[in-house]
């Protein structure tokens, strides 16, 4: 008990020798005093500090120019989280090739755990090659028909999906990376770069820098690009399939992506 008297008894000669600030209440603007270890309080009053708290500042937002109103002590700077997403991605310095490389290969090893999965409108899953022996993942019911039609294929040796990764220029400047669906060889050792899409997309401005950077790319390497379109995975004559690797090439000829690749030269 002594000691519970005398810690009171203390404390109150500490609060009588503290030293006196004076402040002026940004609510009201009457001057106040209080002591140097309450030096914090912002308010005269608890009415007053209620008030100021619940009283907005307007700021202009310099992503849209838009005006917004904050609390007093937020350091928001944005109007919103878009705005300042947006913002946030024109003053980012761009990823190295190797940032970028680490991270496709972590959200492919998520992808093949079932963590990750950018196409959930898409029939994806894994198939069984089984002249090739070997299981292969797939993003869409188009993939699908494709992998099982060149399977059925005895010229093709190997099959890989999305094996290469190659650069190119978007329309608005900057550097992707572009990834060709299927790559196969063949037993004279030739290669096939295959792109599996659906008409509606695989003519639009956007694709066409993607076509011509692998046009080039097979062209150098002394590979062959080709497309795949829905009139190769279901012709319409009978419903029949083509069991050969010339057919294909020979229905991809009809497609005029050479053409499209070179658009613009």
């Amino acid at each position: 008990m002594d000691t519970y008297l005398t810690r009171k008894l203390s404390h109150a000669h500490k609060w009588q020798k503290s030293p006196i600030c004076k402040k002026i209440c940004p609510q009201c603007g009457k001057g106040f005093v209080v002591k140097s270890y309450t030096k914090q309080q912002i308010c005269c009053e608890r009415a007053c500090s209620d008030k100021y708290r619940i009283r907005k500042k307007q700021h202009t937002c310099p992503g849209c120019g838009k005006d917004f109103f904050t609390r007093p002590g937020s350091d928001q700077k944005f109007c919103s989280i878009p705005c300042s997403a947006k913002n946030a991605r024109k003053h980012r310095a761009p990823l190295s090739e190797e940032v970028k490389d680490r991270i496709s290969r972590k959200l492919c090893r998520l992808y093949e755990k079932g963590l990750f999965n950018p196409f959930w409108n898409y029939k994806t899953g894994r198939m069984l090659l089984k002249r090739h022996g070997v299981v292969v993942h797939y993003r869409s019911s188009y993939e699908k028909k494709a992998l099982s039609m060149l399977d059925k294929c005895e010229e093709v040796t190997s099959i890989q999906v999305e094996p290469i990764r190659i650069p190119y220029t978007n329309p608005e400047g900057r550097i992707r990376r572009y990834i060709p669906d299927i790559v196969v060889q063949l037993q004279r050792r030739k290669k096939y770069v295959i792109e599996v899409k659906s008409n509606c997309f695989a003519f639009k401005s956007s694709n066409v820098c993607k076509y011509r950077a692998a046009w080039k790319y097979c062209k150098d390497r002394g590979m062959l690009f080709l497309m795949m379109t829905e009139d190769v995975l279901f012709p319409s004559d009978n419903g029949s399939t083509t069991t050969s690797l010339q057919e294909i090439v020979r229905a991809t000829a009809a497609i005029p992506v050479r053409r499209l690749c070179y658009l613009g030269r």
